[in-house]
């Protein structure tokens, strides 16, 4: 058996590629989130658009495998690759700003064929280009096809739960977009350094845009301003003010504050009345608890803003409410006066 470089080489290759696919996957399905929740059709979608991705690119990695020799395509197949991953949270923003508004099932669809479809396509093909770059020996293609493989699986299966249960909770979205992409792109641009310097710079100089961007809270809308954006283990966090309007349009004094999680409002704060008391359930909640004698306990299962928690403590009620999400205590606290 022949090998054109050394396997063990490679099959790291492929365990980047494999735990890259599955964080690709979490992370369109979790960039998708704020526009359309973490419903069946999401999934549905992801799995499909995924499994789909992979499958044209092993067939045109096996194509290309055979047409042309040497390790090199390889190589410029993941730099690509580790590209559209880097972008994944940048393009998923543009798209889903345009069409997140439209037609549910038809625009989660479109949504993910533009921004997970091309990265995960791109890594369906490297793969079969290992498989061609460790072996010449027809007879040991299949034991070499089934080690790559598996490989690939466990980096993918490790992945999966170093992202799920640790990486997405603690970092968010995307700060692990553009780290896996340049986890898997870095080794191939290093060995392709000398051929594709002018390549090799603008691959840089796109990852460091990404990295500085990631930095930046935009507002589209003058009088807007974001004070927080983050993501995390429920999805999206922001705490945006708005100018409080006149009856004749015109920009009054004071701010609505407001807490969105994927996009959804929890808690809505106006200055002007310096009340929280926006949504109509606070006050359903109040008048049904008129009858209860302060000092009882109440445990609320979710905080939001901490809202309905203010007002409850101050009729004298203990108030316990329990929370996933550390990010949502912390902006309670620190935007909302909790």
């Amino acid at each position: 058996m022949k090998f054109t470089q050394r396997p063990s080489f490679f099959y790291l290759l492929s365990f980047i590629e494999g735990g890259t696919v599955m964080v690709a996957e979490l992370l369109g399905a979790k960039m998708l989130a704020p526009y359309f929740g973490s419903s069946l059709y999401v999934w549905a979608t992801v799995l499909a658009i995924t499994l789909g991705g992979l499958a044209l690119g092993y067939f045109l990695g096996g194509v290309l495998s055979y047409r042309k020799k040497g390790p090199e395509v390889l190589y410029y197949v993941m730099i690509v690759a580790s590209l559209l991953v880097i972008l994944m949270p940048f393009i998923s923003k543009f798209v889903l700003e345009f069409i997140g508004n439209r037609a549910l099932i038809p625009s989660i669809i479109v949504s993910s064929l533009l921004f997970l479809l091309p990265p995960v396509f791109m890594m369906g093909m490297v793969s079969p280009l290992i498989i061609r770059n460790i072996t010449t020996d027809a007879e040991q293609a299949g034991k070499v096809a089934g080690a790559v493989y598996a490989i690939s699986t466990v980096g993918g299966i490790i992945a999966t739960f170093l992202t799920g249960f640790y990486i997405i909770p603690t970092f968010g979205l995307t700060m692990p977009s553009i780290i896996t992409g340049i986890v898997l792109g870095i080794i191939p641009l290093l060995l392709v350094l000398r051929k594709f310097m002018f390549g090799a710079l603008v691959w840089v100089g796109i990852a460091g845009w990404a990295f500085w961007k990631n930095t930046r809270l935009d507002a589209d809308v003058p009088g807007v301003k974001v004070q927080y954006m983050s993501e995390g283990l429920l999805g999206q966090l922001m705490i945006v003010d708005y100018p409080n309007y006149n009856k004749d349009g015109s920009v009054g004094e004071g701010i609505n504050r407001m807490m969105f999680v994927n996009r959804i409002t929890q808690t809505v704060y106006n200055d002007r009345v310096d009340s929280m008391k926006y949504f109509s359930y606070i006050d359903y909640i109040l008048t049904e608890l008129e009858d209860e004698s302060p000092g009882k306990k109440v445990l609320l299962c979710g905080l939001g803003g901490g809202s309905l928690a203010t007002e409850l403590a101050q009729k004298g009620f203990q108030v316990d409410a329990c929370e996933l999400d550390a990010r949502i205590v912390y902006t309670a606290r620190t935007f909302f006066r909790l």
